[in-house]
């Protein structure tokens, strides 16, 4: 449709006509004024915060509801996320306060003048390394790993590998391979076949429509590769064929993140 353009989340726009009805009272967002403090190590802006309102709605959740969907409508959700730390309310207007419609300009100009660069979800990875490892769980042995979605490996370690399904009822999957570590032999090998293995996954999941690279890891014991899977068995097959086709050793095994689909694992 030439006339439409979907985005996977809200995007940024104007606030201005806007009114929400929050814990009785309408809220008009341009009544919001934002004092911007840089915070320069963590690439983000912590703001504090004023609106005529906030001082009479008694609930935190309330609160935080009013500011948040307002910040979502200003910066869109990817903003928000992206660009905002600490918050704090005020019970009055700073004087170095700026006016919520203003905050978008704000932050495009700080992008510029400091050369900070915010990738969407899913576009822009982290390199995590674990010091204190064992083998209590699946993945307790790992030393270093790099993920796009660096909250699933967050809670999937608290959760010492009985993480609840975060995806329960939408029909996607996260996974993870495992292989034998001493499938390479050599560390530039192990860099180097690893990454063969993730582009192909990579680009014959995406070109299927069917699910798509993670991350992955390294670690005393296993190898691992992880992966979003939206496709349900035909995913599954298409990790499995590639596996095979690149040789992957005898015990490789497809893993599911949620505990609940534990007995689901694969075993090549």
């Amino acid at each position: 449709m030439d006339e439409w353009t979907f985005y996977a989340s809200r995007q940024a726009g104007s606030v201005e006509g806007v009114r929400m009805e929050i814990g009785g009272y309408k809220f008009d967002p341009m009544e919001f004024w934002i004092t911007p403090k840089i915070d320069c190590e963590a690439e983000k802006l912590d703001i504090t915060v004023w609106h005529p309102l906030l001082a009479q709605l008694h609930k935190e959740s309330e609160r935080s509801s009013s500011l948040f969907l307002f910040l979502d409508e200003a910066l869109g959700e990817f903003g928000t996320a992206q660009w905002i730390g600490a918050i704090e309310t005020n019970d009055t207007r700073l004087t170095d306060a700026i006016p919520l419609k203003e905050l978008f300009g704000f932050i495009k100009k700080l992008e510029v003048e400091k050369g900070w660069q915010k990738r969407p979800p899913g576009e822009a990875g982290v390199v995590y390394r674990r010091e204190e490892r064992a083998n209590r769980f699946l993945r307790d042995d790992v030393i270093v790993g790099s993920t796009t979605h660096p909250d699933l490996i967050n809670e999937y370690y608290s959760a010492e590998g009985r993480l609840q399904n975060p995806l329960a009822g939408t029909g996607a999957d996260y996974v993870f391979v495992s292989f034998d570590s001493r499938f390479f032999s050599k560390t530039d090998e192990m860099v180097d076949r690893r990454a063969a293995i993730e582009d192909a996954l990579n680009q014959t999941l995406q070109l299927a429509r069917s699910g798509r690279l993670l991350g992955g890891a390294f670690g005393t014991q296993f190898g691992y590769i992880d992966l979003l899977l939206f496709d349900g068995r035909n995913s599954l097959e298409i990790v499995e064929r590639i596996l095979h086709e690149r040789n992957l050793p005898t015990g490789t095994a497809i893993n599911f993140f949620a505990k609940e689909k534990s007995g689901q694992r694969l075993v090549l």
